[in-house]
């Protein structure tokens, strides 16, 4: 939740092990060619200015990884903008906030099988030689898609989306007209607060996934709408 991170006077940065044409001892994930290369990269540069959070350019499997002089053309490129950026003071004014939990990572029960449950969760990745073999994420829990597949989703729908914790709401510091909230199972006495004073503005609440149905003192669909203010059977 890189923007709670922000308004907390942390800097996080952006960590996606990127592996290169450069990456040959790398068993999977490995771009076969530069100009894939080049795309990943300037994909990260454009998260990186979009979220105004810095991105790791260490190499994790060569030493070599980001060692190629197209890079090196792009992250001067990048390096003008960054610093065009700054002097302009340039801010993020995102309009839709995603709001993820950690107390409901904690309540998801595990699930054997992810093919039985999610079959258009298996991916390809490329092998180092570029020949492609098919896999799947390992994720083990019942939500995968509302935990972390449904994250890069969103961030594609044309407008700015900030990823929130829950358990800091209280402290974001945005105005969003939308507010996604998509693992919200189990709800801390500082989310129930935040909630209901968005309850009280003029903005869009949505909700995903059974949110507030996990308690300490028992499951239920009353514990829903406590949250939620919104009648469930």
């Amino acid at each position: 939740p890189f923007k709670s991170l922000q308004d907390r006077g942390i800097v996080s940065a952006i960590e996606d092990d990127t592996r290169t044409h450069n990456s040959p001892g790398s068993p999977y994930m490995a771009m076969p060619t530069e100009r894939h290369s080049v795309a990943i990269m300037r994909r990260n540069m454009a998260i990186c200015l979009c979220r105004g959070e810095p991105f790791y350019t260490l190499p994790i499997i060569d030493g070599a990884d980001m060692d190629f002089p197209a890079f090196a053309t792009d992250a001067d490129a990048w390096r003008i903008a960054t610093e065009f950026a700054l002097a302009q003071g340039t801010e993020r004014h995102a309009e839709i906030a995603v709001v993820t939990s950690e107390e409901s990572i904690k309540s998801m029960p595990l699930k054997p099988g992810v093919r039985d449950h999610y079959p258009d969760q298996w991916i390809q990745v490329y092998r180092p030689d570029g020949t492609v073999e098919e896999g799947n994420p390992q994720a083990r829990s019942i939500i995968t898609d509302n935990y972390y597949a449904i994250y890069t989703r969103l961030a594609r729908l044309g407008a700015g989306c900030d990823y929130l914790l829950a358990e800091d709401l209280e402290h974001a510091k945005g105005t969003y007209k939308l507010y996604v909230f998509v693992n919200c199972l189990k709800a801390t006495d500082a989310f129930r607060r935040a909630v209901a004073r968005l309850r009280e503005r003029n903005c869009t609440l949505l909700w995903m996934h059974a949110p507030g149905f996990v308690a300490d003192g028992g499951n239920s669909v009353a514990n829903m709408k406590t949250l939620t203010g919104l009648e469930f059977a």
